[in-house]
């Protein structure tokens, strides 16, 4: 399973995002959005690679998505 930019900020990973497919979307903290060209790229990984790890971002959510999920559909199949 691919690890995602969501994932990467729940766990605080450093991630550069290159190019602009997504450019106007919401990203969390531990992303630096960067054009498709070598020299960004590189000054990206090296910044984050000073960087570090980041405090985990929880903007969108916590991790727990499916359980809640789960809970609501169980509780709404017992009230049938």
């Amino acid at each position: 399973m691919p690890f995602s930019l969501l994932q990467a900020g729940l766990f605080g990973t450093p991630a550069v995002l290159v190019g602009a497919r997504q450019e106007g979307r919401e990203v969390p903290r531990n992303v630096i959005e960067v054009p498709a060209d070598v020299r960004s790229i590189r000054e990206a990984v090296e910044s984050q690679l000073v960087v570090g790890r980041y405090k985990p971002d929880y903007t969108y959510g916590f991790g727990d998505g499916a359980d809640k999920i789960a809970s609501i559909i169980k509780e709404w199949l017992d009230a049938k």
